[in-house]
């Protein structure tokens, strides 16, 4: 499944990407709709080489996705590999 999206925003590149970039506030939004994250490299702060699993019900399976972050520069975006 491939994923993407683009919208422009006006509003400053840094305030931008640490809104879409809040790990924290993504895994909370994520626990209540349902899904299971786990973080697999500790809490440490988000970057390259960061990942989790995921599950989440999808057509009445369960699927669990593994999600790991393989590019990461706040003037660029940051690239989630699953």
């Amino acid at each position: 499944m491939k994923l993407s999206a683009r919208e422009d925003i006006g509003a400053p590149i840094d305030d931008v990407f640490a809104g879409v970039t809040d790990i924290a506030a993504l895994e909370r939004a994520a626990l209540r709709r349902g899904f299971t994250v786990t973080r697999r490299d500790g809490d440490g702060a988000p970057g390259v080489g960061a990942h989790w699993e995921v599950g989440f019900d999808y057509r009445g399976r369960r699927r669990v996705a593994q999600t790991q972050i393989t590019g990461w520069n706040p003037k660029q975006g940051a690239v989630f590999v699953t």
